[in-house]
């Protein structure tokens, strides 16, 4: 008699290749100017992506590299975590700054991913809308 022992299958990991982060009403956004962006600078992992501006960035270069601060470190645990794995948009954030609340968005992609996107201003140069794409190396 064969031994027909079937394991469970993996659950499926949700990792993102396209984020779209709205910050103001549809009808603006239609009308908004894109702009393509890629940054080559700052941290990088094999499985995760950090999203900030260049402000946040500085702060967080000022606050988690050169400190024994473990933000970054737990931020890269918590996105290859099963709970963030599980399904799309539960992504840990972090403030980076205090005194301005500007924060750091940390998302699963696969691995070796490069990070590029668009973002959408309106004619006073608010920020409307943010696209972040990962595609594999």
């Amino acid at each position: 008699m064969a031994d027909d022992q079937s394991e469970a299958p993996e659950p499926p990991e949700f990792r993102v290749d396209e984020l779209f982060l709205p910050f103001a009403p549809w009808e603006q956004v239609a009308q908004a100017h894109w702009q393509h962006f890629n940054d080559d600078t700052g941290r990088r992992s094999k499985t995760c992506a950090f999203l900030g501006t260049d402000r946040s960035e500085k702060a967080a270069v000022k606050r988690w590299y050169d400190s024994k601060s473990g933000t970054i470190p737990w931020m890269e645990e918590a996105v290859r975590s099963a709970d963030v794995l599980a399904g799309p948009g539960n992504y840990p954030d972090e403030i980076a700054d205090p005194a301005s609340g500007a924060n750091i968005l940390a998302f699963p992609v696969m691995e070796q991913a490069v990070a590029e996107g668009y973002t959408a201003r309106n004619d006073a140069g608010d920020l409307l809308a943010l696209v972040v794409g990962a595609d594999e190396v």
